[in-house]
């Protein structure tokens, strides 16, 4: 009997029955990646962090040496040649926050996993200011480390604002009391926040 290694977790009950009897015995399988090493992996939109596993033979053990291995991100596929001893590696491109997929593929055998992209602005959802007050608006950038000297847009209500962040990674937007005054008092507005390939969206409300 073959059964498709697509169809198999990591884990999987695999159940024979005898016709003659009708005698049913279950067995629990673990189905090994050849890709040994690979996994789902967690990053920052603006990093490039290296992806490293090995390919491995049949056995799921032994390395297979100089072998090239399809990798595709989000369907775009690139080929990557394994070290002489089986090592496979490469950098993972800086993405969009949100969930991205990655598929290995070697011969007949091919696994995805995910990578989870973070933003790396922090900003408050919703700020309401008084009609009749200036606004002084808060942006942080923060990866692992904080993002120091960095230029952030600020759009809102069309119009777009910039700002620089300091050594704690901040950067302060001040909206001047005559520009605040001209919108509609009980009306939200967006607030669009960018920093090179991170876009975050905020709400602004405007109150009397």
């Amino acid at each position: 009997m073959t059964i498709a290694y697509k169809k198999l977790t990591s884990k999987k009950k695999i159940s024979i029955k005898n016709p003659k009897t009708g005698e049913v015995a279950t067995k629990t399988i673990s189905v090994a990646s050849r890709f040994a090493g690979a996994k789902n992996i967690k990053m920052y939109c603006n990093e490039e962090p290296s992806y490293v596993f090995i390919i491995v033979a049949n056995d799921c053990e032994t390395p297979l040496p100089n072998k090239y291995v399809t990798a595709s991100i989000d369907k775009h596929p690139f080929k990557v040649k394994s070290s002489s001893i089986g090592l496979v590696a490469f950098n993972i491109p800086k993405l969009t926050p949100g969930t991205h997929k990655i598929t290995l593929k070697y011969g007949s055998s091919s696994n995805t996993y995910k990578i989870t992209v973070k933003h790396v602005i922090k900003a408050k959802k919703t700020t309401t200011v008084k009609r009749t007050s200036k606004l002084v608006y808060k942006v942080t950038l923060k990866g692992k480390k904080v993002i120091k000297n960095k230029k952030v847009t600020l759009k809102l209500n069309g119009k777009k604002y910039t700002a620089k962040t300091n050594s704690k990674g901040i950067a302060k937007f001040t909206i001047k009391k005559s520009v605040i005054s001209k919108l509609k008092a009980g009306k939200k507005y967006a607030m669009k926040i960018t920093y090179k390939n991170d876009t975050l969206k905020r709400t602004l409300k405007i109150k009397r």
